[in-house]
């Protein structure tokens, strides 16, 4: 291991308040996920959803994985759905929690396994996966990292990061980078309610008024998500978001956020 590599080790445990031995680093969250399955000798079983999590367990899955907030909906596990998840995890199996996105969540209940500036938790069969934050201000490509009991870190060998992405990594996590990532999450979750909540209100009035409407869902992620089933492709094109064919609309925050209302407020009138 490069004096490197352990560096970055080091920043990544000082942010989660966890020992050096319990971090391990990748490439990217794929391949960090990838590399913790193969250590416990099995194959991740994505949850297709958050709703769909609690049935998982009872199919005694050896790894489970989870995203928090998952994509594309934006729903972000409670306390008590993560400890029911870990309870339910066979003794030598894994529960892998993704929670890339959790610096954008906002509801009371959403609670996070490894959250920045708190402790992750501890049990062995839970492990955290991680990545540098789509919040940062970076052009390398984003490497990965997993919080995991430290005999599984022991055994969990993903692609080594290059030189720049730990360098990004270093630099994502140290008390700096954490504070300007932190302004842009902030901005980022700011501008998700406000586009929702204007959406919402205009939603309510066409409800009230007897014209058709959408109904506004919570995200906890970096995105809106409109549940609009078969009419996914159609709203997608017309506003410039991604399709999830018979599920719905997710448009990623940015820049243009007042764009994106006009034109869905427009499809809907159409």
């Amino acid at each position: 291991m490069s004096d490197f590599s352990l560096d970055a080790r080091r920043v990544v445990a000082r942010a989660h308040d966890v020992a050096t031995n319990r971090v391990v680093i990748g490439r990217d969250v794929a391949e960090v996920i990838r590399a913790l399955a193969a250590s416990v000798g099995g194959k991740a079983v994505a949850a297709s959803g958050i709703d769909a999590v609690a049935d998982a367990p009872a199919d005694r899955s050896r790894i489970l994985l989870v995203a928090s907030p998952n994509v594309p909906e934006g729903r972000a596990l409670t306390r008590d759905e993560i400890d029911g998840l870990i309870a339910a995890a066979p003794h030598d199996g894994l529960v892998i929690i993704d929670e890339s996105l959790s610096e954008f969540a906002s509801s009371p209940r959403a609670a996070f396994a490894a959250p920045l500036f708190g402790p992750a938790m501890t049990d062995p069969r839970l492990a955290v996966v991680r990545g540098v934050s789509r919040a940062a201000d970076t052009d390398v490509p984003r490497a990965g990292y997993a919080i995991a009991a430290s005999d599984v870190v022991a055994r969990t060998a993903p692609a080594v990061p290059t030189a720049e992405q730990l360098a990004a990594i270093t630099r994502h996590l140290s008390p700096d980078g954490l504070d300007d990532t932190c302004d842009r999450a902030d901005w980022i979750q700011a501008e998700r309610q406000r586009i929702e909540r204007t959406l919402r209100d205009r939603m309510e009035k066409a409800e009230l008024e007897r014209r058709p409407f959408i109904d506004i869902v919570h995200s906890d992620g970096d995105a809106v998500w409109l549940p609009v089933a078969d009419r996914a492709h159609d709203l997608a094109e017309h506003a410039g978001a991604v399709a999830y064919p018979g599920e719905g609309v997710r448009y990623e925050v940015g820049s243009d956020g007042d764009a994106f209302i006009d034109a869905v407020s427009e499809w809907v009138a159409r």
